[in-house]
């Protein structure tokens, strides 16, 4: 007869073996898949708005550029920061240079190598005020980027140096412990001056001019159809890429990624019909990934009606957000009452948590919400919607259209106003929002590095991602003091002073805090799952 504590060693050891057993069938179906030609058919959305890592300002793109190349360093199935292009890397005592010894394998998929002058050319590239790119802003901790980006200096005085084609130094104008995971991002990928001189705009149309450095290459696009990328044989870890192809398919069809991964025709789809959810889950479809990223609604401040703050708080107000995310998204979203989502880090825990919510959105409160909703409107001179013109809330498709037919819905009933839904193409939809052509529209914000800065800088009066047109002095200095700061406690006060007022402004109506559901077939293993939504199929295979 066992002991207890022999019972307990007992059925750990057996409950060790039955895991390593899992990882080594995993292992070998993995190896056995990477030995023979397979491809994977993969729908992230329709046609994105850019390839072009200088200029991408949506998560679905990070998922294509990701594969198509690769930076300094990136993070592993855990979220490590890893070597890549770098080999190793040594940091200055002071936090201010960072040197990067690039590993001499590492090649473009035109076989040329890749050296350091590559990411001296894409670093000045993004900051130089010819490019326009609406990321810039977010990177000034990089030596004089700020003065560049505002055409103060030339980009040559960026604080990037290639010493010599396989060391690169970065300077920065204030040290920062999570600048590694920055590098991470494709914003700083490496890029071929030669190609884009001679391309302009158009090099990544094709798969002839279209070079990079990554797992993959693409070799056939088609616009608003697909995007085809074949494993790429001289990429320097290339014997670790699992899958021979990638095929894309440029699609934002409900019903039609549900049906072609029933059928096996896809594999892995970011849109499928809500309403089929649980169902889906039961049979082993839904793959729940949480994700760091805040949906809300961008409003335009500058609008006449809406420029009243008492107005746009109405609007927030009147919103019932548990219905939202118990009733059509049906993820596990959480309802948000902040800008910053859950997963951020503050000083001492979670930046979320230490803030709380700017406004009860607790169940039991929405009536007494629906009530103040009424007397700001009240206030802003219309009562129970007498003489509110009729706004336009602009989107695209899916459940941003179901979302929205419910809060239309509750604006009219609880506030008695008309708002029109005009449903737009994702690369018109970014269009219309960075031209400030709209009145309310659908937006949002995925984590691209994991610090509150990267959420709140998209609000400062000279963002080119404010499509809000939000401008408040008070905020901006708290921004920009926060940016300097490096004392991480004050840095973080600094930072929910900010977003509360933000939120008291309401620049934004926050409407909940993601948790991503992917349609997925049960064969698809492998797949590592990035809470900032760069999903890598690079070690992704079938079961058969």
């Amino acid at each position: 007869m066992f002991s207890k504590n022999y019972h307990i060693l007992f059925i750990g050891l057996i409950s060790l073996i039955v895991n390593i057993s899992c990882s080594k069938i995993e292992e070998t179906v993995s190896q056995n898949q990477s030995s023979k030609y397979f491809a994977l058919q993969i729908n992230i959305g329709s046609e994105p708005y850019t390839i072009d890592p200088s200029f991408n300002v949506t998560s679905d793109t990070l998922i294509y550029l990701r594969h198509i190349f690769e930076g300094l360093v990136t993070k592993d199935k855990d979220g490590k920061i890893i070597p890549a292009v770098a080999k190793s890397w040594t940091i200055s005592s002071d936090g201010l240079v960072y040197t990067f010894n690039l590993r001499d394998n590492a090649y473009w998929s035109d076989g040329k190598g890749v050296v350091a002058q590559d990411f001296v050319y894409s670093f000045r590239r993004l900051f130089d005020t010819n490019t326009k790119s609406k990321y810039a802003y977010q990177y000034n901790m990089i030596k004089n980027a700020k003065d560049i980006n505002i055409g103060k200096i030339e980009p040559k005085y960026l604080g990037v140096e290639a010493i010599d084609d396989y060391t690169l130094e970065i300077m920065l104008e204030m040290p920062l412990t999570y600048f590694l995971e920055i590098l991470a991002y494709p914003t700083f990928y490496p890029l071929r001056e030669d190609i884009i001189k001679a391309y302009g705009e158009k090099w990544t149309d094709s798969p002839q001019t279209l070079i990079g450095n990554g797992p993959f290459k693409v070799v056939e696009r088609k616009f608003n159809e697909y995007i085809i990328m074949e494993k790429n044989e001289l990429y320097w870890n290339t014997k670790e890429v699992i899958p021979s192809r990638l095929e894309f398919i440029l699609r934002n069809d409900n019903e039609y990624s549900l049906s072609s991964v029933k059928s096996g025709l896809l594999h892995f789809s970011r849109n499928f019909p809500r309403e089929y959810i649980s169902s889906l889950e039961k049979a082993g479809y839904i793959k729940n990934v949480p994700r760091i990223s805040s949906y809300f609604y961008f409003i335009n401040t500058t609008n006449k009606t809406l420029s009243d703050s008492n107005v746009r708080k109405a609007l927030s107000l009147a919103i019932d957000r548990n219905y939202i995310v118990e009733k059509i998204t049906k993820s596990g979203e959480r309802p948000a009452a902040a800008l910053v989502p859950y997963g951020v880090p503050g000083f001492f825990g979670d930046f979320r948590e230490n803030g709380g919510d700017y406004i009860d959105i607790t169940r039991n409160n929405y009536e007494n919400n629906i009530k103040e909703a009424k007397k700001l409107m009240m206030l802003a001179g219309y009562p129970n919607g007498n003489n509110f013109p009729t706004l336009t809330f602009k989107t695209t498709h899916g459940v941003h259209i179901y979302i929205f037919e419910a809060v239309q819905k509750m604006w009219k009933e609880n506030l008695g106003i008309d708002v029109v839904i005009e449903e737009l193409e994702w690369s018109d939809l970014l269009k219309q929002r960075f031209d400030k052509n709209i009145d309310i529209a659908s937006g949002g914000w995925n984590g691209d590095f994991n610090d509150p800065i990267n959420f709140l800088s998209i609000f400062l009066s000279s963002s080119p991602n404010n499509n809000s047109v939000y401008s408040n002095s008070r905020y901006d200095d708290l921004i920009k003091t926060a940016s300097l700061i490096g004392d991480v406690s004050h840095r973080m006060t600094t930072m929910h002073k900010a977003e509360e007022i933000l939120i008291s402004d309401m620049a934004i109506i926050p409407i909940y805090f993601y948790n991503e559901p992917l349609l997925v077939s049960p064969k698809l293993k492998g797949v590592e799952y990035d809470p900032m939504g760069q999903y890598n199929f690079s070690k992704a295979y079938l079961l058969e």
